[in-house]
């Protein structure tokens, strides 16, 4: 499922959102350590407690891409049936989590929830990253 000419901010749906509750959304390219800028919509919520989510769409590196070592802590899983790779950082609690899915050759949907209010454990934090990867796989497949 390439990930090619798909809007970024159409990756989660009004409906989804609202299960996540995201109350406002913006189109702004994250810069990806050895990717570039890579299509980022950031979704956050505005109610207490605060928190984000970000859906990268990265066109320019598998999946593979994320491998355990320096300051990051992986752990293969799966999402969807597609297969993934938790990403954080090594020694961390609330610095947020991150699923990445292989979603075609060279292409991967990256997809963090970060905690701004700190009132998120690490567990939640990685079990939210992993709820929107798994909502936004399932709003990509329609747009295609």
């Amino acid at each position: 499922m390439k990930l090619d000419g798909i809007d970024e901010c159409k990756t989660l749906t009004a409906a989804q959102q609202k299960e996540l509750d995201i109350d406002s959304s913006a189109s702004a390219p994250l810069e990806v350590t050895g990717v570039g800028k890579a299509p980022t919509c950031r979704y956050r919520s505005q109610n207490i407690p605060l928190f984000s989510y970000t859906v990268a769409l990265i066109t320019e590196k598998g999946i593979d891409f994320w491998a355990e070592g320096g300051n990051l802590a992986i752990e293969p899983m799966e999402v969807s049936g597609f297969p993934a790779k938790q990403v954080k950082l090594a020694g961390t609690k609330d610095a947020g989590c991150s699923t990445a899915v292989d979603t075609a050759d060279g292409q991967n949907l990256y997809v963090t929830f970060l905690p701004i209010t700190r009132e998120f454990s690490p567990e939640q934090q990685c079990a939210n990253a992993k709820k929107a990867a798994e909502l936004a796989l399932a709003t990509i497949q329609t747009l295609r």
